[in-house]
């Protein structure tokens, strides 16, 4: 799995345009308008942080002759590496979970969660994890532990190979 680098905005822009990073994704604060398209923005409005981040896997770190890799990332983020590195290279495996099982976890995964964090960004994911489920390679149901889950993408990554 490729290390973590963190780069200034600047950095990241200038990356971005040169072509050097794949998976690229940003979450960035949402206007407050067209409900036609997110019907919660007006209570995205209400909040007075917003829920701001930005990622790329660097290409020259990539090497798929070499190793396989997995990449946890958001459905952007997925839709750019596809389209850089080619679904014959890319296989997305989507880890379902229900809406009340997937708030409690976000609240009890820190010993003192910041609420208005965590409920806001469960807000904005609804719009951006709306239908990825239809561009799926996989889909896990991840109700049981973690442990299950990572041995069905386990299972799913070794059939993948076998099928090359």
């Amino acid at each position: 799995m490729p290390d973590y680098f963190y780069l200034t905005d600047e950095e990241f822009e200038v990356k971005v345009k040169m072509g050097e990073l794949a998976a690229v994704n940003r979450i960035e604060k949402f206007d407050a308008g067209n409900e036609a398209v997110f019907p919660f923005r007006k209570l995205l409005s209400l909040f007075k942080k917003r829920y701001v981040k930005k990622y790329g896997v660097p290409i020259d770190k990539i090497n798929l002759e070499e190793s396989a890799y997995l990449l946890v990332i958001e459905p952007y983020g997925y839709f750019d590496l596809l389209n850089k590195m080619g679904s014959e290279n890319v296989k997305a495996i989507f880890l379902k979970l229900d809406d009340k099982e997937r708030m409690f976890r976000a609240l009890h995964r820190e010993q003192n969660p910041n609420c208005e964090d965590i409920c806001l960004k469960y807000i904005e994911e609804l719009e951006y994890y709306n239908g990825i489920e239809d561009r799926c390679d996989k889909i896990i149901e991840n109700v049981y532990t973690s442990d299950k889950a990572a041995e069905e993408i386990y299972e799913f990554i070794l059939e993948s190979e076998n099928e090359k």
